[in-house]
């Protein structure tokens, strides 16, 4: 089976095209910031703070905190 083949068998019906954008956006973040640097972080077995700041920047953590105390509000 191939792998689209395989998201398409295992693709949950309670998810929204927000989700899927959700799921893209971050598989393209990780692609982008994190795949490129991994091999070094893990033989150091370090992640740098910059990371997280990155995350935030995106949006990708915090979500839950509402907009006025600096999170995204979802």
């Amino acid at each position: 089976m191939t792998a689209e083949a395989q998201i398409a068998a295992g693709k949950r019906e309670i998810f929204e095209a927000e989700h899927d954008d959700y799921r893209e956006s971050f598989r393209r973040f990780l692609q982008a910031e994190v795949v490129p640097d991994y091999p070094e972080w893990s033989r150091k077995e370090l992640v740098p703070k910059e990371l997280f700041t990155k995350c935030a920047g995106y949006g990708f953590l915090a979500m839950e905190v509402p907009e006025e105390f600096g999170g995204s509000g979802v």
